[in-house]
């Protein structure tokens, strides 16, 4: 017996138990006054009879039928038998009664010798002297008949009494185990909603740091599942809100060093378009003056030197941005995946909030249930009339009691559609979130595979200049060679800025999308802090 349902079908089945007895006590009770009823009544009969006996007999004498005093004889017999023995025909149950058997026996010894007067009578009407006996032992049968009348009369107002005090006593238990079931229903039932709804208020206002008291949860009834399953969702919660500020911070930080790395690729693209600019000027010079290659070799060399020293400078450039690169890389993945935890930690959250909607609509049937239970008892009630009045008053406290239950459990069913309204609001989020990361995932990789192209270009250029740079000891000789390296470097240095300039847009795009996400975990954060773990 551990759900509220058996126990409220044990209860009830034992207030209607005590009803039937009830019912059955009283209908005993009515048949057995009935039964009593018929008993006085032909016991009084009876001593009428003895009267009219004599009083035929008497005239008889005077020349009467004898037919009507034999009848009345017949009569008195088999009624007299019947009270003591019984007559179903007659309606007489007989009497075990040792105060009724003894005055009864007193009567049949008087009524045989009142017989035989009688039959005397009849046999000989004429004989006057044959009166005498019937008129002496009339009186004496007259008061015996009515002794067995009155103490007919007490024994059914005793029976009539003990059925009024066992219909007290019934009433009196009947009133006691409603009393106790009230007690039991506030105790058991409605203290524990109160203590849950004000649970879930006080979670509703963002305080998830407060438990249902341990009594609650270790119940072993449809009130201790729910606490069990209110308490597992408030430690879901604040579990999934733990990490999620967890995941925040770490996604501002990681906000923070992809600014950071996007500030540094900016920079970078920026150096390695002006170091771009200045070869491509230099290699401009370097083709012009080729027409006077013995006076401008020595400057010429010079102009290579320069190239060198700022295609190291480039080189390095592209490889700090190749490594930041690779870091933002890693720092959206981690950011991604984040991101996808802590949409599963909602999604989670969002399954618990259903099957506390799911215990609501239970509770709200039973409620329903204690409803119909409650008029199903006040019907019965009025069909009792006046002895059901004080079980109507409890049956309809019991059906306000179970209004109240269904109108908490409304609130507690509005209360978690919040929550889970709530909650969905954040899933978006941690979408957008997901969306944006994705976003800079992928700028990050067109941002690497054009730093591999800037890489190869970058080779192409050390290669060529390394050309010229040897070709400048035979400049007589390599002259139109120097000619042909001297334009493919300036075609490969406008590939270069080009590659560059790309690399610059591209930067600039991360440094936006890094600036919006570290927005975005401002704002989530700010969501987080409304609650209080």
């Amino acid at each position: 017996m551990h759900t509220i349902r058996t126990k409220t079908a044990v209860c009830f089945s034992l207030l209607a138990l005590l009803n039937v007895g009830a019912a059955l006590i009283l209908l005993h009770s009515v048949a057995t006054q009935d039964a009593d009823s018929v008993v006085i009544n032909l016991a009084g009969a009876q001593r009428m009879l003895s009267q009219r006996m004599t009083k035929e007999a008497l005239m008889l004498g005077a020349g009467g039928d004898a037919a009507p005093l034999k009848a009345s004889l017949d009569q008195f017999d088999r009624v007299l038998r019947g009270l003591s023995a019984g007559d179903e025909g007659l309606g007489l149950p007989g009497t075990t009664d040792p105060e009724l058997v003894a005055k009864l026996r007193a009567v049949n010894e008087t009524w045989r010798t009142f017989r035989a007067d009688v039959e005397a009578v009849i046999a000989n009407p004429g004989d006057r002297e044959r009166l005498k006996p019937v008129l002496a032992n009339n009186v004496t049968l007259l008061k015996q008949s009515d002794a067995v009348v009155k103490a007919f009369e007490r024994n059914a107002r005793a029976k009539v009494s003990a059925t009024s005090h066992t219909q007290v006593i019934i009433t009196g238990v009947l009133l006691a185990m409603m009393i106790a079931a009230w007690f039991g229903v506030q105790r058991g039932l409605l203290a524990p909603l109160a203590m849950a709804v004000q649970h879930l208020e006080t979670a509703a206002a963002g305080d998830l740091a407060h438990e249902l008291p341990e009594r609650y949860r270790q119940r072993r009834d449809e009130i201790g599942q729910f606490a069990r399953a209110l308490h597992e969702m408030s430690t879901r919660v604040r579990e999934v809100l733990r990490r999620i500020t967890e995941s925040v911070g770490a996604l501002a930080t990681s906000s923070a060093e992809l600014h950071d790395v996007s500030s540094t690729v900016s920079v970078g693209s920026e150096q390695v378009c002006s170091k771009a600019s200045s070869v491509a000027s230099a290699a401009e010079e370097l083709n012009a003056n080729f027409a006077c290659v013995s006076s401008g070799v020595e400057q010429s060399s010079q102009s290579l030197k320069s190239v060198v020293f700022s295609t190291e400078q480039m080189t390095a450039t592209i490889g700090e941005i190749a490594r930041s690169s690779e870091r933002a890389r890693v720092v959206t993945e981690a950011a991604n995946r984040q991101t996808s935890d802590i949409k599963t930690r909602m999604d989670a959250l969002g399954a618990s909030t259903e099957q506390i909607g799911q215990i609501t609509e239970t509770i709200a049937h039973i409620s329903a249930q204690t409803q119909l239970l409650a008029l199903n008892a006040a019907i019965e009630a009025a069909r009792a009339g006046a002895g059901g009045r004080g079980f109507a008053v409890v049956a309809n406290e019991i059906k306000d009691l179970a209004q109240k239950s269904a109108a908490a459990t409304v609130d507690i069913r509005q209360m978690i559609e919040g929550v889970q309204t709530s909650m969905g609001s954040g899933v978006a989020g941690v979408e957008k979130v997901a969306g944006v990361v994705a976003e800079v995932r992928e700028l990050v990789a067109s941002i690497a595979a054009a730093i591999e192209e800037q890489l190869t270009v970058t080779g192409g250029i050390g290669s060529s200049i390394g050309e010229a740079a040897n070709g400048m000891n035979d400049a007589s000789a390599r002259v139109v060679e120097s000619t042909l390296a001297s334009s493919a470097i300036a075609d490969d240095i406008a590939q270069v800025d080009s590659a560059m300039r790309h690399v610059a847009e591209s930067s600039a795009q991360a440094l936006a999308n890094a600036a919006a996400l570290k927005d975005i975990a401002s704002v989530l954060r700010a969501s987080v802090a409304q609650f209080q773990v």
